[in-house]
């Protein structure tokens, strides 16, 4: 007997999240630095573990900035490295440049004193001390660096399977409605940090497949949601709930037949919930007192996983597949569901260990049916790839088993609710009497007025996009809500970049990417929408939506990098001279006047760098080659730069001791620096500036792209 779920999609009610929903559900679990696994395999979502534990330095240092990220308990230091939080948000911003379009960051740490339980047990983490006045207070303070270093997270998850308290979120021995308090405490406060820097985020709790179980001295997971819903009822936020409906057992791909244990029940006493009852859990999820606004609240499968080996020793290649299909198709036409987030891309040694083979390749690298059949499977050839396995699953056809399932938007533009996936623009949009109208998504009309269409207040629209440029004119916004919702006033998330009047008039700033808030309803939750403006530099040649955008407009905002003569390139590829370099940095010090002459017979007086050479060698920052020469049309090596950096920094005073310890050893290739410039290349790395991906590359060349990220980071990463 096969589980086969039948919700009414033409009169489904809304989910919270549809107009923020990807493209697909289709996720993958990765580590950040990992992020061209999802890539490779056309997620649209990602889901990644963040334990603050692991990134926390106990140390006596000088920190620059302790008040926003360090606290002192039991004469120990303990401060966070936020740089480490500014290069996770660098990967996730690469992920979104190439067709990822949601981030789900699951917060744990292990034992902190000062910020978590420290009850004396086995468990893996322990549960954010909010119950305390000094826990609080600490937790504020981390939350509130991880909001604002990692803004382009979409979704924070606070915990793993937080119902399994003494393994995952330990927090000693209290009752449910107590764990639930100091949970929810918890939620809220990642709730009110992150959307200081991100007004579309969401918190989530997070919960395993168990439902109505105290298995393992659990506490129940409808208990804590039920108690969640009581808790935020008098003050309401828009937080989602993080489930992972695995098989049972584990070692068993085949999750139609979960049934039998007794344990899987299609009603809402059952004891747990997997693929098999999933609409249990978003029946659940519709019910009056759960909704939010009228709104069913953010559901997602943030980890789920289907094993290569029966009982942990016949290897079913055919099963594991056969069920992932079955359970992402049951996942996209359920319309309360934004995410399917597969647990591995490589099999783990520990869950081998246990018989569970995950992966999309196993242990030794080699791939699994399962990776063609993930890959493909919400393209048009999804039924190409998924038809072989129907016959594992004893049917003939995927309709006996997904009501709608022709319906689902890779087949047919034209899905559930009005919505229609648009392949030009490859996101969901709503149709106005029968059509599309693309002029919204565009920078496009006449007298410089923009028109959206946007059904409902709420809906994400960060894909509409207005673009203007430094010194251009206002560009009025005309907003047509669908559902005769009055727009009551704007606001934009960064006047820096641009501002904007009361009649939604748009007023370029200088050079950058920010937010228009649109809000209605007297600016109530749920009353909003958003869209981006880009407000461009005058280089045809930049994109200010690449990995080098933010850093290409602070040199120009700041007169740091003002491109080549002809006005309109930056020349983002081209090699950063050492002629450049000296002008980079005499700018970055503010241009001061100068008198007198260098001693190198290859430099031409009265150039563009003249100045700047002569500043920069009375300054001690360049001191020419062994031969006399200086080289000013050479290009720059990146371990020299980085010389130049450290010198710079010395000149104006800057504080350059380490303040991360040994932490260049975690790049691969820190030893082949050369001597002379170890110091300064660690340093670079120790603040934020240099080998934060995964090399040094000492001896490549440093691009003009890479040079105006590189200042942005050192205006960062020292102070005086």
């Amino acid at each position: 007997m096969l589980s086969c779920l039948n919700p009414c999609l033409a009169d489904a009610a809304e989910s919270l999240s549809a107009g923020e929903r990807a493209t697909t559900k289709k996720g993958l679990q990765i580590a950040l630095p990992q992020m061209d696994q999802a890539i490779e395999t056309g997620c649209s979502t990602v889901f990644c573990n963040f334990s603050f534990s692991d990134y926390i330095v106990i140390d006596d240092f000088e920190n620059p900035n302790p008040a926003e990220n360090e606290y002192v308990y039991g004469g120990k230091t303990y401060c966070i490295n936020t740089w480490v939080m500014e290069s996770f948000n660098e990967w996730i911003r690469y992920g979104k440049e190439n067709g990822v379009e949601k981030v789900y960051m699951q917060l744990m740490s292990q034992e902190l004193p000062g910020l978590t339980d420290t009850t004396p047990s086995s468990a893996i983490f322990h549960a954010f001390d909010v119950w305390t006045d000094v826990g609080r207070a600490n937790v504020e303070k981390f939350f509130a660096c991880a909001a604002k270093y990692m803004p382009l997270v979409d979704y924070w998850i606070v915990g793993n399977e937080v119902d399994e308290p003494h393994h995952y979120y330990e927090m000693g021995n209290v009752d449910t409605d107590t764990f639930s308090k100091n949970y929810e405490a918890t939620m809220r406060i990642i709730n009110d940090k992150a959307k200081i820097y991100n007004p579309k985020a969401h918190v989530m709790f997070c919960t395993d497949y168990f439902w109505n179980s105290t298995f393992g001295n659990r506490h129940k997971t409808k208990d804590i949601l039920n108690n969640i819903v009581t808790l935020t009822a008098q003050d309401p936020y828009d937080w989602g709930v993080a489930i992972h409906p695995y098989s049972d057992p584990l070692t068993d791909a085949n999750f139609a037949d979960d049934y039998v244990n007794g344990l899987v029940t299609n009603d809402e006493n059952t004891q747990i919930i997997t693929m098999y009852n999933l609409d249990v859990f978003t029946n659940y999820m519709q019910k009056s007192q759960n909704l939010y606004n009228g709104k069913v609240r953010p559901i997602a499968i943030t980890e789920i996983g289907y094993t290569a080996y029966r009982n942990g020793t016949v290897e079913d290649q055919l099963a594991q597949a056969a069920y992932f299909a079955y359970a992402y198709y049951k996942a996209e036409a359920n319309p309360y569901i934004d995410a399917f987030t597969i647990r591995a891309y490589n099999d783990a040694p520990e869950e081998a260990a246990q018989g569970l083979y995950f992966g999309l390749f196993d242990l030794n690298g080699n791939k699994r049916l399962i990776y063609d059949v993930m890959k493909n499977i919400n393209t048009s050839q999804s039924r190409d790839y998924t038809n072989q396995l129907l016959a594992t699953l004893g049917v003939s056809t995927w309709n006996a088993l997904i009501p709608g399932f022709d319906n689902l938007s890779f087949f047919k533009e034209k899905t559930f609710g009005g919505l229609y996936y648009d392949s030009i623009l490859k996101r969901y949009v709503y149709m106005k009497s029968g059509e599309i109208d693309r002029t919204y998504s565009g920078f496009a009309a006449s007298n410089g007025l923009i028109a959206y269409i946007i059904n409902g207040m709420g809906e994400d629209t960060l894909n509409y996009v207005v673009k203007t440029k430094v010194g251009a004119a206002g560009t009025k916004i005309n907003v047509d809500i669908l559902d005769n919702t009055t727009v009551d006033y704007y606001f934009m998330d960064d006047e820096s970049i641009a501002k904007v009047t009361s009649d939604g008039t748009v007023i370029p700033v200088s050079a950058g990417i920010t937010y228009l808030d649109i809000l209605s309803d007297n600016g109530t939750a749920g009353g909003a929408a958003q869209i981006k403006i880009e407000v461009a530099t005058p280089f045809k040649d930049v994109d200010l939506n690449k990995w080098y955008g933010k850093g290409v407009a602070y040199v120009f905002n700041n007169g740091i990098m003002t491109g080549y003569n002809d006005g309109v390139t930056f020349g983002t590829n081209d090699n950063l001279t050492r002629a450049q370099v000296v002008t980079v940095l005499y700018r970055m010090a503010g241009s001061p006047e100068v008198s007198g002459t260098v001693p190198f017979p290859d430099i031409v007086y009265n150039s563009y760098y003249s100045k700047a050479l002569v500043w920069a060698y009375q300054n001690g920052i360049i001191t020419g080659y062994k031969n006399g020469l200086f080289g000013p049309n050479d290009k720059t090596l990146r371990q020299d730069y980085a010389v130049m950096l450290y010198r710079y920094a010395r000149v104006m005073g800057y504080n350059t001791d380490m303040i991360n310890g040994e932490s260049y050893k975690d790049v691969s290739d820190y030893a082949t620096v050369s001597n002379y410039a170890q110091a300064s290349v660690y340093l670079m790395h120790d603040r934020g500036i240099m080998g934060m991906a995964s090399d040094f590359k000492p001896f490549d060349t440093i691009t003009r792209a890479e040079t105006a990220t590189m200042m942005m980071r050192f205006a960062a990463g020292f102070t005086q």
